[in-house]
């Protein structure tokens, strides 16, 4: 006579693999679960596995194995999901789960993601026997599940820190968007500093995608108020759960390091400097200066020719004038700040002003603001002026404006916009963030090309 042995189907829970179950060992130390209220289970597709304990009524001494059948008009095994112990490939099939003495057993239905939403999806499972001593099966053996394709957003981050960021400078960093089963746009929403966008290219408030995308977070801070910002950035849809990603970062101020509108040096006499043969240009008497030693406020600097390009030119317009109206020379309505400027002109050679040196070592980042005026006339294209970084490396070129061949551009080639006849302040980084000399070098070869230079900053954020 065989024996009775109810196997019981104890009710899916939707867990993580982490998850314990609660078992009742008290039963003549048989292992006992609540009967499900219904053999009908529902499992989302996206976020979710389903797991089936299979439990005897009584403790056993053998291997039990129970065979499992599954079919289903519309769902396939491989392609909509698979289960743990594996079953086989196709809309029917049979899963072998052996129960061995002492332990738990369970089957695991594992749904698979489809990007692409087109139905829920229904599988039906039935115990078809059970082997290993001599035991029969008894009670309701079936069950249903249901595959639910829900619609979910997904996020790769859930924050963003951005660290320092100098105001007028930008950071940039990522996460990931992925729409499950999401057939409507998907909505991403940033805001104050922080703009977003789907091609690290074209920045805005907002931002629309669809599926699967990278999104791109700016940080461009611009209130030149040094201290913490934070936004909440949204990923929206009608369809899902709206998803946040935290960003945050620190606006950096920049803090002046060193500075000069030529207000300290002494003008001339007369709006002339006479220069001697040689690299090396002194002060002359009476006449404007082009060397200058800090007494505190202002930057010093000193002015020789570049070696080889040795002028030696008299009567020159040239070092710090206080002159805006030089008959038959040029005209201004005033420097760009105080009562003072450079000037140079014509200096049959290629000159250079060295500013003292200045130490931006572990600075976040510095720049280098400078106006300058050059009188309109005939600017050649080999006419030059360029901002030098001078440190122990050697000379990094961080500004230079040249001509189209006849008037000086805002651009290196020529190529930009006229800046003649008017003040115009260019702004130059520093890359190579070590102590340094910032140098001007000047090459002109005509009295009637005339350059003035004024307001000069060095600053850095710190």
């Amino acid at each position: 006579m065989s024996r009775s042995l109810i196997l019981i189907i104890m009710t899916f829970f939707v867990l993580g693999c982490n998850d314990q179950l609660d078992v009742d060992f008290s039963d003549n130390n048989a292992i006992v679960g609540i009967p499900p209220a219904s053999n009908d289970v529902v499992v989302y597709e996206f976020d979710s596995e389903a797991r089936l304990p299979l439990v005897l009524s009584k403790p056993f001494t053998e291997t039990i194995t129970v065979v499992v059948a599954y079919s289903s008009n519309n769902a396939t095994y491989g392609t909509h999901y698979t289960t743990t112990p594996a079953g086989v490939n196709g809309t029917e099939g049979e899963i072998t789960v052996s129960i061995q003495p002492g332990q738990d057993a369970e089957l695991k239905i594992n749904p698979i993601l489809e990007e692409a939403y087109t139905q829920d999806r229904s599988v039906s499972f039935e115990i078809k026997s059970i082997t290993g001593g001599a035991y029969e099966l008894d009670g309701d053996n079936s069950f249903d599940i249901t595959i639910i394709e829900k619609p979910v957003l997904e996020v790769s981050e859930s924050t963003l820190d951005f660290g320092k960021v100098a105001t007028g400078e930008d950071a940039v960093l990522s996460f990931d968007v992925t729409g499950f089963g999401i057939l409507e746009d998907i909505e991403v929403v940033g805001g104050g500093s922080f703009l977003v966008s789907t091609d690290n290219s074209n920045f805005e408030e907002e931002v629309t995608t669809s599926g699967s995308s990278t999104i791109y977070v700016k940080f461009a801070p611009n209130s030149e108020e040094a201290g913490a910002q934070n936004h909440t950035i949204t990923i929206e849809s009608s369809e899902a759960i709206t998803k946040e990603v935290g960003v945050t970062g620190i606006e950096a101020v920049f803090s002046q390091l060193a500075y000069t509108s030529f207000e300290e040096p002494a003008a001339g006499a007369t709006n002339v400097y006479n220069a001697p043969d040689g690299e090396d240009l002194p002060n002359n008497a009476g006449e404007n200066s082009v060397d200058f030693i800090s007494v505190g406020g202002e930057i010093g600097f000193n002015t020789s020719y570049v070696t080889g390009q040795e002028g030696g030119a008299d009567d020159l317009i040239w070092g710090v004038t206080n002159v805006i109206d030089e008959l038959g020379a040029y005209t201004l309505e005033a420097f760009d700040d105080g009562a003072q400027a450079y000037v140079s002109s014509d200096a049959d050679g290629l000159a250079e002003i060295v500013f003292d040196e200045v130490d931006i070592t572990g600075s976040l980042s510095a720049v280098v603001s400078i106006a300058t005026y050059f009188v309109g006339s005939s600017w050649e294209t080999d006419d030059e002026f360029k901002l030098i970084w001078r440190t122990v490396d050697g000379d990094e070129e961080i500004l230079s404006l040249f001509s189209n061949g006849s008037e000086i551009t805002n651009s290196p080639d020529g190529s930009g916009d006229s800046i003649v006849d008017q003040w115009y302040t260019s702004e130059a980084i520093i890359s190579n963030r070590k102590a340094g000399r910032l140098v001007i070098q000047i090459g002109h070869n005509s009295g009637s090309e005339i350059l003035f230079i004024d307001d000069i900053k060095i600053s850095a954020v710190n």
